[in-house]
């Protein structure tokens, strides 16, 4: 980016920070400038796809993309913690009880329930009963419907409920995508435990309600449930962040890829060898078609306040 261009960044940057400060100090302003600055960041200044691939720069400059890695994230945990003043993104004085939210752009089957659960109610699962129904996630499943979870921060859970899932905007060098996917799963519990262990302070599940003639059908998705030779392939190629070329257009045709996760730790960090982690499964979202689906879907919502 040319030096011209970083300087109008900056000055934008000083601009909203002085405006929206001297305006007032509102915790609701202060999360809309740190989302701001969050986002130029993101996709202006720095881009973190070039700071994943670290390995082709010189020593110098990996060590500056690594810095300016660390510093997004200081911004992802700022915009995580002005959500603890107002605590939940939609009707915050409400807790512990559903309520629907009104009808957006997207054009959903059906209403979006949300819930606001508080530090002390938390412990109570109340946020487990819907509607009359204990367990209502499980009773969202049938012979026509498939149930899946997202776990994520407020910030994040915020924007895919008002502005849609956008798979480009995926973090590189997971199992089924490199900075363009979108992942689900369909376990509840894990979905709550997840976002906490990626840093969120105040956590978020999304329950998508899914018909199975509109997620599967011949040639849709690419099930890597059994075939363990083709899931070991991509998730080297993926995980190694430089997928090849004629590899990522084969898999062009399809609108989503599942399997089991890749237990990668630190014990295990050769992406080389990679290991599928026992009795998890990951459904991973490719196209724009296949999110709008699931944007159609989204059920329901539940807010955490740690």
């Amino acid at each position: 980016m040319a030096m011209f261009e970083r300087m109008m960044i900056s000055s934008s940057m000083a601009n909203i920070l002085s405006y929206t400060w001297l305006k007032r100090f509102d915790a609701s302003e202060i999360h809309r400038l740190v989302q701001t600055l969050q986002e130029m960041i993101m996709i202006g200044w720095f881009n973190r796809k070039t700071i994943e691939n670290v390995g082709n720069f010189p020593r110098a400059t990996r060590l500056f993309l690594q810095i300016t890695s660390q510093f997004i994230n200081v911004f992802e945990q700022l915009g995580n913690f002005f959500f603890t003043c107002s605590r939940f993104p939609y009707k915050d004085s409400v807790t512990n009880e559903w309520f629907t939210l009104p009808d957006d752009e997207i054009d959903r089957k059906q209403p979006v329930k949300v819930i606001n659960v508080d530090k002390d109610s938390k412990k109570s699962k109340c946020y487990l009963s819907q509607d009359g129904v204990d367990d209502f996630i499980d009773s969202l499943i049938d012979e026509d419907h498939e149930v899946f979870v997202h776990g994520t921060g407020h910030l994040y859970a915020q924007d895919i409920i008002e502005g849609g899932i956008d798979v480009k905007r995926g973090a590189c060098r997971q199992d089924f995508s490199n900075g363009d996917g979108f992942y689900l799963g369909n376990d509840f519990k894990e979905a709550c435990r997840w976002p906490a262990s990626r840093g969120h302070l105040n956590t978020a599940v999304l329950v998508f309600r899914v018909e199975k003639t509109e997620l599967r059908g011949p040639d849709k998705g690419l099930d890597l449930t059994s075939d363990k030779k083709r899931w070991l392939q991509l998730v080297k190629e993926f995980r190694s962040g430089r997928p090849a070329k004629k590899f990522v257009k084969s898999l062009k045709e399809y609108d989503f890829i599942e399997g089991p996760m890749a237990s990668m730790s630190s014990k295990n960090p050769n992406v080389d060898y990679p290991r599928q982690k026992e009795g998890t499964y990951q459904l991973c979202v490719k196209t724009d078609c296949c999110a709008e689906m699931f944007d159609r879907s989204l059920h329901s919502v539940i807010f955490f306040k740690r």
